[in-house]
Protein backbone atom coordinates (compact mmCIF):
# COMPACT_ATOMS: atom_id res chain seq x y z
CA UNK A 1 0.00 0.00 0.00
CA UNK A 2 1.20 3.68 -0.96
CA UNK A 3 0.56 5.79 1.85
CA UNK A 4 -2.58 5.29 3.30
CA UNK A 5 -4.10 4.63 -0.24
CA UNK A 6 -6.25 1.58 -0.67
CA UNK A 7 -6.15 -1.10 -3.71
CA UNK A 8 -9.05 0.21 -4.89
CA UNK A 9 -8.15 4.18 -4.87
CA UNK A 10 -4.78 3.10 -6.65
CA UNK A 11 -7.15 1.14 -9.58
CA UNK A 12 -9.56 4.20 -9.43
CA UNK A 13 -6.59 6.53 -10.15
CA UNK A 14 -5.03 4.66 -12.52
CA UNK A 15 -8.25 4.33 -14.64
CA UNK A 16 -8.86 7.85 -14.89
CA UNK A 17 -4.65 7.95 -15.75
CA UNK A 18 -5.28 5.48 -18.28
CA UNK A 19 -8.70 7.17 -19.69
CA UNK A 20 -7.04 10.50 -19.92
CA UNK A 21 -3.91 9.02 -22.20
CA UNK A 22 -5.97 7.84 -24.16
CA UNK A 23 -8.19 11.20 -24.85
CA UNK A 24 -4.82 12.92 -25.13
CA UNK A 25 -4.09 10.49 -28.13
CA UNK A 26 -7.38 10.93 -30.10
CA UNK A 27 -6.98 14.31 -29.94
CA UNK A 28 -3.41 13.69 -31.08
CA UNK A 29 -4.50 11.48 -33.53
CA UNK A 30 -6.75 13.73 -35.20
CA UNK A 31 -9.82 11.95 -34.00
CA UNK A 32 -13.47 13.46 -35.24
CA UNK A 33 -16.99 12.79 -34.61
CA UNK A 34 -18.81 11.02 -36.85
CA UNK A 35 -19.86 12.57 -40.21
CA UNK A 36 -22.75 12.75 -41.86
CA UNK A 37 -23.01 10.11 -44.32
CA UNK A 38 -25.81 11.61 -45.89
CA UNK A 39 -24.31 14.81 -46.94
CA UNK A 40 -20.59 13.23 -48.16
CA UNK A 41 -22.68 11.32 -50.45
CA UNK A 42 -24.91 14.12 -51.64
CA UNK A 43 -22.15 15.53 -51.97
CA UNK A 44 -20.31 13.05 -54.41
CA UNK A 45 -23.54 12.98 -56.38
CA UNK A 46 -23.52 16.38 -57.51
CA UNK A 47 -19.50 16.14 -58.55
CA UNK A 48 -20.65 12.85 -60.79
CA UNK A 49 -23.79 14.66 -61.85
CA UNK A 50 -21.45 17.65 -62.92
CA UNK A 51 -18.81 15.49 -64.69
CA UNK A 52 -21.24 13.51 -66.29
CA UNK A 53 -23.00 16.95 -67.89
CA UNK A 54 -19.91 18.47 -68.57
CA UNK A 55 -18.59 15.34 -70.63
CA UNK A 56 -21.61 15.40 -72.72
CA UNK A 57 -21.75 18.96 -73.24
CA UNK A 58 -18.09 18.62 -74.50
CA UNK A 59 -18.79 15.70 -76.50
CA UNK A 60 -21.73 17.11 -78.50
CA UNK A 61 -19.77 20.27 -79.05
CA UNK A 62 -17.23 17.66 -80.49
CA UNK A 63 -19.80 16.09 -82.92
CA UNK A 64 -20.41 19.74 -84.03
CA UNK A 65 -17.50 20.67 -84.83
CA UNK A 66 -15.49 17.46 -86.15
CA UNK A 67 -14.65 16.79 -89.58
CA UNK A 68 -18.01 14.98 -91.11
CA UNK A 69 -14.60 12.41 -92.60
CA UNK A 70 -13.11 11.83 -89.07
CA UNK A 71 -16.22 11.41 -86.70
CA UNK A 72 -16.78 7.94 -87.06
CA UNK A 73 -13.17 7.69 -86.22
CA UNK A 74 -12.63 9.47 -82.71
CA UNK A 75 -14.98 9.63 -79.79
CA UNK A 76 -14.43 11.79 -76.48
CA UNK A 77 -13.67 9.21 -73.82
CA UNK A 78 -12.90 11.90 -70.93
CA UNK A 79 -13.07 15.85 -69.72
CA UNK A 80 -11.73 17.49 -67.42
CA UNK A 81 -9.30 20.21 -65.74
CA UNK A 82 -9.99 22.24 -69.14
CA UNK A 83 -8.69 19.57 -71.21
CA UNK A 84 -10.51 16.99 -72.99
CA UNK A 85 -9.93 13.16 -73.87
CA UNK A 86 -10.33 12.15 -77.32
CA UNK A 87 -10.11 8.17 -78.52
CA UNK A 88 -8.66 8.19 -82.45
CA UNK A 89 -8.80 4.95 -83.95
CA UNK A 90 -5.47 5.33 -86.14
CA UNK A 91 -2.20 7.80 -86.37
CA UNK A 92 -3.40 8.89 -89.79
CA UNK A 93 -6.94 9.88 -87.64
CA UNK A 94 -4.85 11.89 -84.79
CA UNK A 95 -2.53 13.25 -87.56
CA UNK A 96 -5.73 15.03 -89.26
CA UNK A 97 -7.53 16.04 -85.97
CA UNK A 98 -4.33 17.81 -84.84
CA UNK A 99 -3.88 19.45 -88.18
CA UNK A 100 -7.62 20.57 -87.64
CA UNK A 101 -7.37 21.87 -84.56
CA UNK A 102 -4.64 24.01 -85.13
CA UNK A 103 -6.06 25.77 -88.21
CA UNK A 104 -9.09 26.81 -85.56
CA UNK A 105 -10.99 24.08 -84.60
CA UNK A 106 -10.13 24.32 -81.15
CA UNK A 107 -11.18 28.01 -81.63
CA UNK A 108 -14.59 26.46 -83.08
CA UNK A 109 -14.93 23.92 -80.21
CA UNK A 110 -14.07 26.01 -77.33
CA UNK A 111 -17.23 28.45 -78.59
CA UNK A 112 -19.45 25.45 -79.26
CA UNK A 113 -18.66 24.10 -75.84
CA UNK A 114 -20.32 25.14 -72.10
CA UNK A 115 -17.07 23.29 -70.57
CA UNK A 116 -13.87 25.53 -70.68
CA UNK A 117 -11.50 23.61 -72.99
CA UNK A 118 -7.95 24.56 -72.89
CA UNK A 119 -6.42 21.51 -74.76
CA UNK A 120 -7.47 18.12 -76.72
CA UNK A 121 -5.38 14.86 -76.15
CA UNK A 122 -5.40 12.02 -78.55
CA UNK A 123 -5.03 8.67 -77.14
CA UNK A 124 -4.57 5.48 -79.84
CA UNK A 125 -5.89 2.69 -77.25
CA UNK A 126 -9.32 1.07 -77.46
CA UNK A 127 -11.81 2.51 -75.42
CA UNK A 128 -13.09 1.14 -72.08
CA UNK A 129 -16.31 -0.83 -73.18
CA UNK A 130 -15.94 -0.89 -76.80
CA UNK A 131 -14.70 -4.62 -77.01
Amino acid sequence: MVAGLSACDIDSVLMEHGIKQIEKLRNWRGFYEQRDLAGELEKLCEQIGRSLRDEGSAAAAWSKVCPEPLRGRCKVVGVGKGGMKVWVADAGTRYELERFLRAGGLRLLRRSSSVSIQRVRFVLSEPKGSG
